[in-house]
């Protein structure tokens, strides 16, 4: 059941693209193909952490199956992602930036596929909790060096597409 769904190397390198080509800082962070009903709130939650301060009331626990959050220059704690605990159903996670304490294990849904965290300082993640998960592609580009090269090894190993 791991791997479930594949993604093709093209499919891959039109999410990196799509990553690449957000707008700048002044403008919106949402993707290219990011529009229309299937993008909206509930099912896309759009969040900014503003002053180290993230509102996760905008989504219904069971529509929403996307959520990006602009951290920026921002902190997150692990007592606030514990918070995207209760989207049972998300199926991709964006954090942007900033610095993440850590990742707790209870944000690794059982339908995530895709967790992205480029540009962030990652206190830790729950690498058994992913490597054990559904999830085919994590996006650690650009993390400082915050994960750990034998990490990133045993996730690819458990044939997670670790993007560095």
């Amino acid at each position: 059941m791991k791997n479930q769904f594949l993604i093709s190397d093209s499919e891959k390198s039109r999410i990196l693209n799509l990553h690449e080509s957000r707008k700048d800082y002044h403008g919106t962070s949402l993707l290219n193909e990011q529009m229309g009903v299937m993008h909206n709130p509930p099912v896309h939650l759009h969040l900014v952490n503003q002053d180290n301060n993230i509102n996760f009331d905008g989504g219904t626990t069971e529509e929403t199956r996307r959520v990006d959050i602009e951290n920026r220059e921002g902190q997150l704690s692990t007592e606030q992602l514990m918070e995207l605990s209760k989207f049972p159903n998300l199926e991709v996670l964006h954090i942007d930036g900033g610095t993440i304490q850590s990742l707790p294990a209870e944000a690794i849904s059982p339908n995530l596929l895709f967790l992205s965290l480029p540009g962030s300082m990652i206190g830790s993640l729950p690498v058994e909790e992913i490597a054990n998960s559904n999830i085919n592609v994590l996006n650690i580009r650009n993390t400082k060096d915050s994960v750990n090269p034998d990490d990133i090894m045993y996730m690819q190993e458990r044939g997670i597409d670790v993007i560095t």
